[in-house]
Formats: structure tokens, C-alpha cells, sequence
């Protein structure tokens, strides 16, 4: 009769286990922590950047053809695309210094 341990549980051979204590596991760690906020940051300006729209929409519609509300709220379309236009730029920027190999 086969012993019922040595079927349920193979012989193994010792494990030894190792901690990788080497630098290469810090940077990649921080390097994944520093990726993720900055994918969080880019997340939370792109849904204030729609909350912006929706509210220069409702001061358009708001202004009823009035041309003093209708200009401002005009002026802080620009200024939202422009601001829109400076965020991509930084993004961009993030990705091409990030790919480079030093």
C-alpha cells in the first residue's frame, strides 16, 4: 500500500527563499508610484476640464444674449482650451522624458 502523504503531497525540495533586496526593486517601485500619480493627476485635471465646459455652457445659456456675460464667458472658454493646450503640452512632455534611456 502507498503511503497516502507521499500521494497527496510530493517530495519537494527545500525552498529557499530569497529577498530581493537590490536597488533595481526600489526604482521600480517608485517608478510605478511616481507613474501612477502622475496618470491620477492627468485623470482629475481631464474631468475638472469637463466640469469646466459644462459650466462655461451653462453660463452661455445663462447669459440669454446679454453681450457683457456672453464675452466673459467667451474669455473663459479661451482660457480653459488654453489651459487645456498647456496640459497636453506637460503631458507630452512627461511621456518624452520618461522614454528617454539614460
Amino acid at each position: 500500500m502507498a503511503d497516502f502523504k507521499n500521494d497527496i503531497i510530493p517530495a519537494t525540495e527545500s525552498i529557499n527563499w530569497q529577498v530581493d533586496t537590490s536597488v533595481s526593486w526600489w526604482l521600480s517601485l517608485i517608478d510605478s508610484f511616481l507613474a501612477f500619480i502622475k496618470d491620477s493627476i492627468f485623470w482629475i485635471l481631464a474631468l475638472i476640464a469637463i466640469w469646466l465646459f459644462i459650466y462655461i455652457g451653462w453660463k452661455l445659456i445663462k447669459a440669454n444674449w446679454n453681450p457683457e456675460e456672453l464675452k466673459k464667458a467667451f474669455l473663459h472658454l479661451v482660457h480653459i482650451i488654453i489651459g487645456l493646450f498647456v496640459v497636453a503640452a506637460a503631458f507630452a512632455i512627461i511621456k518624452i522624458v520618461a522614454g528617454l534611456n539614460f
